[in-house]
């Protein structure tokens, strides 16, 4: 086997792994993988109707902040007013 195809199958088993883990342990509480940003609106819902979104102020967290934002917005959530700290 060369070592990229072991790499990716040592990744691949232990992505699965951790996957097996979180599941296990938190259930349907917790959301992991691609795409979940979009889906924080059920689980904040679940909490009340009322939404504040903090975060750090650079490039990955405004693409984040806008995802929240759209997935709250969804749900007709009251999405209050940010906190965005300026880090530079």
């Amino acid at each position: 086997m060369k070592k990229g195809a072991w790499d990716t199958e040592c990744s691949s088993k232990l992505v699965n792994r951790a996957r097996e883990l979180l599941i296990n342990f938190k259930g349907d509480s917790y959301a992991f993988g691609t795409g979940v940003i979009g889906k924080v609106s059920e689980f904040a819902e679940k909490l009340g109707e009322k939404a504040m979104v903090i975060a750090n102020d650079n490039h990955r967290s405004r693409m984040i902040i806008d995802l929240v934002a759209k997935s709250l917005q969804k749900r007709a959530m009251q999405l209050g007013p940010m906190s965005i700290n300026n880090t530079t």
